[in-house]
């Protein structure tokens, strides 16, 4: 099956005044934990998968099942912002299309 790094520090999102941001790392392992504590086993396996992504890079290597649960679970929790959700939306969603 194919697969694509999920790189968080490429999702590049703008604050209401104009400041160019990334994923804050905190995010990523809070994202990482609330999923694997509150999901069913798929998303808790997705969960783990991402809170144990190398901590450095927040870098994870995910299949087309796995992204597709990924942008589910984003839009489950609501844990951002609307335009750090809109960028990691449309971040994943490109991912997505290059799998298929």
């Amino acid at each position: 099956m194919k697969t694509t790094k999920i790189d968080f520090k490429e999702v590049v999102y703008e604050d209401l005044e104009g400041n160019k941001l990334i994923m804050p790392d905190q995010w990523v392992k809070g994202f990482g934990n609330t999923i694997y504590i509150g999901g069913d086993i798929p998303m808790s396996e997705l969960g783990s998968k991402i809170y144990h992504s190398d901590s450095a890079a927040k870098v994870v290597e995910l299949n087309i099942d796995e992204l597709n649960l990924l942008i589910q679970s984003i839009e489950i929790t609501k844990m951002l912002g609307t335009p750090a959700h809109k960028a990691l939306k449309i971040y994943l969603t490109n991912k997505l299309e290059t799998l298929k």
